[in-house]
């Protein structure tokens, strides 16, 4: 009697094989995307929260801070290499604090977000940019990230090593 051999073929596993690495080359960039995404809303927060702050300080002296020092702010504490009185520098990136605008940036995904709060008026008060450094090999899916999340195809500012999108 012979035994009944079951096994797959060489092309069955081979076709398994393609289709694996098909599902992965569509899934992977999206998965960097949402990765980016959530790395970019983590500035936003800080960024938020340091505004939050600023506006606490102005109504009670009547002027905007350039230091740190002076707000009532929880800045994050992963890592942190080293600050000044107006930047809080982490392994991921860093975050500065100017009268007229907040900026944090993270090195991983280039990314960048700032806030201008310019209270005095003009134009760019309240607007908000998402910047990308050009100078990073993943700078397509940071391009993605600010086309999302302001909702335009390019960039109004495109100069050699960055490019900006702004918008309120």
């Amino acid at each position: 009697m012979q035994k009944n051999k079951q096994a797959f073929t060489l092309i069955e596993l081979l076709v398994v094989v393609l289709i694996i690495g098909i599902l992965a080359a569509i899934a992977l960039p999206q998965y960097q995307v949402a990765m980016a995404k959530s790395k970019y809303s983590t500035l936003k927060n800080i960024v938020k929260s340091i505004i939050s702050a600023q506006e606490v300080y102005y109504l009670a002296n009547g002027k905007y801070s350039n230091s740190f020092e002076d707000l009532d702010v929880a800045m994050p504490t992963d890592q942190l290499k080293w600050s000044t009185s107006n930047q809080y520098t982490y392994k991921w990136g860093f975050c500065r604090i100017f009268p007229t605008l907040m900026y944090c940036e993270n090195d991983q995904t280039k990314l960048y977000y700032q806030v201008n709060t310019n209270m005095s008026g003009g134009e760019s008060a309240g607007l908000r940019l998402c910047g990308v450094h050009e100078d990073f090999k993943s700078t397509a899916i940071a391009n993605r990230v600010c086309q999302q999340e302001t909702g335009k195809t390019d960039p109004d500012i495109k100069e050699t090593g960055y490019s900006i999108w702004w918008y309120q």
